[in-house]
């Protein structure tokens, strides 16, 4: 006779950093899998953005945070790509967090993503001008940054 009682289901936060506008994957088995250095959890059944919120995951589940859209695998990989207005107002060099939260064996902890602006991006601009004659355009590049 075999009694089996309770197994100790221990889940570590995790993190990552990307670039706004990039992408990073980690794949299933990779150090970075949000299950490789969990305890007792070998899937993750549910993906959030509040922790009191929880979509399940059958194979894949596609989330969207506040910087970007997250796709998390029931095996723990995922991939995540800065992909959201919020990420784009974000200047050189700040940082902001998107954090979601993940269930696994009945447990629930985050996965939160650095998202690392990179400032405004610089655009052409076009005029045109009659021979001897001025072209101002004051707003061109002032409407473009956000120190306005």
């Amino acid at each position: 006779l075999i009694f089996t009682v309770g197994s100790s289901v221990s889940l570590v936060a995790d993190t990552d950093t990307v670039n706004e506008d990039a992408t990073v994957t980690v794949a299933n088995g990779a150090t970075e899998d949000v299950l490789e250095d969990d305890t007792s959890a070998s899937t993750v059944s549910h993906i959030g953005v509040a922790s009191n919120s929880l979509t399940s995951i059958s194979t894949s589940q596609e989330i969207t945070g506040t910087y970007g859209t997250l796709t998390m695998y029931a095996t723990g990989a995922y991939s995540y790509v800065a992909d959201q207005t919020a990420a784009d107002a974000l200047t050189t060099g700040a940082t902001a967090d998107d954090v979601f939260y993940y269930k696994a064996a009945g447990a629930t902890t985050t996965l939160t993503i650095t998202v690392t602006g990179l400032g405004p991006l610089a655009a052409n601009d076009t005029g045109a001008v009659n021979e001897d004659a001025t072209v101002r355009n004051r707003n061109s590049f002032r409407n473009r940054c956000s120190w306005k």
